[in-house]
């Protein structure tokens, strides 16, 4: 995706241009690896990195790109533009050259792109493309790609901003612990019906972490280029929200403790240089560095080498001086050189479930909770369950307050086990923040072992595990044993018919899952497994019938994850029905923008129009950051007609 090259509308002086001597213009006989793979081409301007006055280009799959340029005549160039080439009032002022609109610069070759890769391992490539001239610095650019078949400019790339959002969480519908009722009461009545929440505008802070893992060799200075980027692209997309960011590293404890701690030291001021370019202050940076003590004592623990627990540091260190001490501890001593970056933000987040915490009890629900402590002291199962059903419909309701349902008191005990359920239900699935606290999930354990295979439990445990993956990238259950009780749990045949609408409520549950392990494995980087859960969010989201909001959310995360096509058969659908929001609107069109084809198409302008009528100030603030769309004249005329 991408913008073709257009032709130019004035002659104007660039000056010099130092790769133009070289370049061909487009021969169609020359260009065929460009033309079969013209999505990858037109995406690479969103894959820039720019560091300084650096431009690199970090693409997740190296094997891909080396489709579209494999000979060593093959590479990339970028074009450097500027804000008042394209401007209201005349014509554009693109370069005489057939090869390219603005500043071009040195190409680089194939060989040359993928030898200087600076990911070892994997199929990640992040490489050096150019510098930005320093005359051109201070100016409002935008950074064109051109992709080279043998010296042949075959397309020019320009970059569209498109609206990306975070990891979506699918409301969830509980499956509810009633059907041992359903011989004493008619099955139409244990259907409980869930008011609609009214729209409110209680928004509360919701505080986030993000782990980013760090290795190293020993006596090596520098931290991997990937580890810093990885930081780098996350902290600059929230920087407005961060408050603090903690850097612990640790060394490993043999050496000398000052050169050790001088390492350490040195990597820390290369994560603050990071940081710092991408305005984290200083007062907002913790580092922490030391030598890793505390794990080489567990390490040792159970082993031969537990005697070491009874000498002081320095005569550890000297026993280290022996080189086959040194070798046989050099796994543990490899296990010690780690660190992490650890950052903490927070964001407004609509509070959704306030109303169920914010509502009076009713006098009718308190004597309904009075009942059902009754049935519960006196051990009269079916009766007590009876009556939660009745509680959990009040709360559904609107007339009973959150935590006055979840203070009753019921058993531990196997003969609660439904009733056990449907309070954790309330607790999982009916908060906005979701209770992490050690008492809680001692508890939440407790009550699951009371029989792992009850439905209502097993699904309760997994979705909280989901959830907690979702919101902290990490797992309170190994990932893949996760997915494996998952998709047990969709295709277990040892379940009745009367838990209602079971299948929706996991495949639901499985959509979540396979989202929030799109980051976890992006974190861990593998890139295999990382893909393959985007793949699987798509399929069962397909079938779990969302909403508009909640169509849109998924849109957003596509394209975060530059899967466009996705985003735009998403969304395409609400336009045929003609019912769609604002933000709805202007993500699809945005997202449009980046066909090959889009300016040509009077259907997009169209969309612009629409975009144009429903939002004046955001169609021009969105057009004035992506100025290129305006080398069509049917765009340009009805931004200047309307932002100029």
């Amino acid at each position: 995706y991408g913008g073709s090259a257009f032709a130019s509308d004035s002659n104007a002086d660039f000056g010099d241009n130092p790769g133009n001597t070289i370049i061909k213009p487009y021969q169609a006989t020359l260009c065929g690896n460009v033309d079969a793979y013209a999505a990858v081409a037109g995406s690479l301007p969103n894959r820039l990195s720019i560091q300084g006055d650096s431009v690199f280009l970090d693409y997740r799959d190296a094997d891909l790109l080396r489709n579209v340029i494999p000979n060593r005549s093959d590479g990339l160039a970028l074009d450097i533009l500027t804000r008042d080439q394209i401007s209201c009032g005349g014509g554009n002022q693109f370069h005489f050259s057939k090869v390219h609109d603005g500043y071009l610069q040195p190409v680089v070759y194939s060989n040359q792109l993928f030898s200087n890769n600076r990911y070892y391992g994997g199929n990640r490539l992040y490489t050096f493309l150019g510098l930005i001239p320093s005359d051109l610095s201070w100016q409002d650019i935008q950074i064109n790609v051109i992709t080279i078949n043998n010296n042949s400019a075959c397309q020019n790339s320009y970059q569209v901003d498109i609206p990306q959002g975070e990891t979506p969480f699918f409301m969830v519908p509980p499956i509810w612990a009633f059907q041992e009722l359903a011989d004493m009461v008619d099955n139409k009545k244990l259907i409980l019906n869930e008011k609609k929440i009214p729209p409110g505008k209680q928004v509360g802070k919701e505080k986030l972490k993000r782990r980013f893992p760090l290795y190293f060799d020993n006596n090596e200075e520098l931290l991997a280029l990937e580890d810093l980027n990885d930081i780098q692209q996350f902290v600059n997309s929230q920087k407005d929200i961060i408050d603090t960011v903690e850097i612990t590293l640790f060394s490993s404890i043999e050496g000398n403790r000052n050169s050790n701690l001088a390492y350490q030291e040195d990597r820390a001021r290369e994560i603050q240089s990071i940081l710092n370019e991408v305005g984290i202050s200083a007062s907002r940076v913790v580092v922490r560095t030391e030598e890793n003590w505390p794990l080489f004592y567990r390490q040792i623990r159970n082993t031969s080498w537990a005697d070491y627990r009874n000498l002081n540091r320095q005569e550890v260190k000297d026993r280290l001086r022996n080189n086959q001490v040194l070798r046989q501890l050099s796994g543990f001593l490899r296990e010690q050189r780690k660190g992490e970056v650890l950052v903490k933000y927070s964001r407004e987040k609509p509070q959704r479930f306030a109303i169920y915490q914010n509502v009076k009890t009713t006098e009718a629900s308190k004597q309904k909770i009075r009942q059902f402590e009754k049935f519960v002291k006196e051990r009269q199962y079916d009766n007590a369950l009876a009556a939660q059903h009745n509680l959990i419909q009040a709360f559904l309701n609107f007339e009973l307050n959150r935590k006055d349902l979840l203070s009753l008191n019921v058993p531990v005990e196997r003969s609660f086990l439904p009733h056990l359920s449907n309070m954790l239900a309330v607790e999982i699935f009916y908060s906005d923040k979701l209770n992490t606290g050690e008492a809680f999930q001692n508890r939440l354990r407790k009550i699951w072992m009371l029989d792992a295979d009850y439905l209502p439990m097993e699904f309760n445990f997994n979705a909280y595990a989901v959830r907690y993956l979702q919101e902290f990238n990490e797992a309170i259950t190994s990932v893949k044993e996760l997915e494996f009780n998952l998709q047990d749990l969709l295709e277990s045949k040892r379940y009745p018919a009367a838990y209602l609408d079971k299948e929706n409520s996991i495949k639901r549950l499985i959509a979540n899952y396979h989202m929030a392990a799109v980051d976890y494995y992006a974190g861990s980087r593998d890139y295999q497994l990382r893909d393959r859960a985007l793949k699987e969010a798509k399929d069962y989201a397909a079938n779990c019938k969302l909403n508009q909001q909640e169509t849109l959310d998924l849109a957003l995360f596509f394209n975060r994850e530059y899967y466009i096509d996705w985003s735009l058969e998403l969304l395409k659908p609400y336009f045929v029905t003609g019912k769609f929001s604002e933000d709805l609107l202007f993500t699809y069109t945005q997202t449009r923008a980046l066909a090959d084809d889009a300016l040509r198409d009077t259907k997009f302008v169209n969309l612009l129009k629409l975009c144009q009528r429903r939002n004046p100030m955001r169609f021009c603030k969105w057009m004035n950051d992506n100025f290129q769309l305006m080398r069509s004249d049917m765009v340009k005329q009805l931004y200047c007609q309307t932002c100029d």
